[in-house]
């Protein structure tokens, strides 16, 4: 479970959020949306403890984040965000860095879910291909599902996806959904996306207004 008390932040003296509370609990599925730039990937940063809260705390499990070993913290959320970025090794060295224990058969699984099986085994060196450069030789839709693809193959009980789709085309996103929510059923799940299409897959909106206020829809 994740709680935000009374938490309130500022970047410098321009604030972002003030004296906002919720509560998400244990395996609920969450979207959070709002306006560009409005701070949804701020709340990600808050609870990451990418910056302190200017007031109020954030818990994760009952517990006070800050009481938490940072590192802890951190390997126990899987977090997408909207920036690609690889290790400069093989496609299945990448895996094997978030989940030591994945398999080849979980890997094709999750590649299968994200629609990148063909495109991986296209490759003359399959999971063997490099990512030198980071993966430039990828299109972008590509690098955005071999991102996602990543974030699935973690065993983190808190999976936070901050707009997952960029760069892919709605019926994909459709179909790639459709197969990875399947694989989130135990797990706490955060979407930040303005424009979302399944809503009703979610138990809770946190929307965010112009206003910096938090409105939440059951």
């Amino acid at each position: 479970s994740i709680d935000f008390c009374d938490v309130s932040f500022s970047y410098g003296s321009q604030p972002i959020f003030k004296n906002i509370s919720f509560h998400i609990g244990d395996s609920e599925k969450v979207l959070i949306c709002g306006k560009s730039g409005i701070g949804k990937s701020t709340i990600v940063s808050l609870i990451k403890r990418f910056y302190p809260c200017s007031n109020g705390y954030i818990e994760i499990g009952g517990q006070n984040i800050n009481y938490y070993n940072l590192v802890a913290l951190r390997k126990n959320i899987a977090y997408m965000t909207q920036e690609n970025y690889f290790y400069p090794t093989t496609i299945k060295e990448n895996f094997i860095r978030i989940n030591p224990n994945i398999s080849d058969a979980e890997i094709d699984r999750i590649l299968c879910a994200v629609r990148l099986y063909h495109d991986i085994y296209g490759f003359k060196m399959g999971l063997n291909t490099s990512l030198e450069k980071n993966a430039v030789t990828f299109s972008g839709g590509q690098r955005r599902r071999l991102n996602l693809a990543l974030v699935l193959a973690s065993t983190a009980p808190i999976v936070i996806l901050d707009e997952p789709f960029i760069g892919i085309d709605k019926n994909t996103q459709d179909q790639i959904w459709l197969d990875i929510r399947e694989l989130f059923h135990n797990k706490t799940v955060i979407v930040i996306d303005h424009h979302f299409r399944d809503k009703n897959y979610f138990n809770k909106i946190i929307e965010i207004d112009g206003n910096n206020n938090v409105v939440i829809q059951h």
